[in-house]
């Protein structure tokens, strides 16, 4: 697979349909075996910073899958709403999960981005809510990259479109 995180969810995703399973369980285990899955120092840490800061803090864009950042923020008080598949609710402090989610009461209702055939599908709708609202986040504000990689090729279109675009403005 090349070290390819995509091409390898391919393989896994493949092999779950052949025997009938939903990869997406697997992914629910995984997260959510323990009874209360327990968030981590910088989850809580990222979630003390925004309610210190809602005021100019205006949402989170996550490619994670589990809803950690939710039940932190709840926790603190901060109301807020995940956002999948343009679902955005007004005046609550969204977090977008541009790859999908699947929380801990087994809803499955968003669109998991996991192999190459997900990323191909996103590049081909250039209107997709989830390029959208990266663009939106990427033109419009200051973005904070936590824990990324950077391996991400749709991300890393989105970032030298807008580059390009700024590049063309200083022009």
């Amino acid at each position: 697979c090349g070290c390819s995180s995509i091409i390898t969810g391919r393989y896994i995703q493949k092999q779950y349909e052949e025997k009938g399973l939903k990869v997406e369980d697997a992914i629910f285990d995984i997260f959510y075996k323990k009874k209360h899955p327990s968030s981590s120092t910088l989850i809580k840490e990222l979630c003390r910073l925004i309610k210190d800061n809602q005021t100019r803090v205006k949402g989170i864009i996550t490619y994670n899958y589990d809803d950690l950042i939710e039940h932190e923020l709840d926790a603190a008080g901060v109301k807020n709403y995940p956002v999948c598949n343009n679902n955005t609710p007004e005046n609550i402090f969204p977090i977008c999960h541009v790859h999908g989610i699947i929380d801990r009461n087994k809803n499955y209702n968003s669109d998991i981005v996991l192999s190459e055939t997900e990323y191909h599908d996103i590049y081909r709708r250039a209107y997709h809510w989830s390029n959208v609202e990266q663009l939106h986040a990427l033109q419009r504000s200051s973005c904070f990259f936590i824990g990324l990689s950077m391996m991400d090729p749709n991300l890393r279109r989105l970032l030298d479109i807008v580059q390009g675009e700024c590049g063309d403005r200083d022009s």
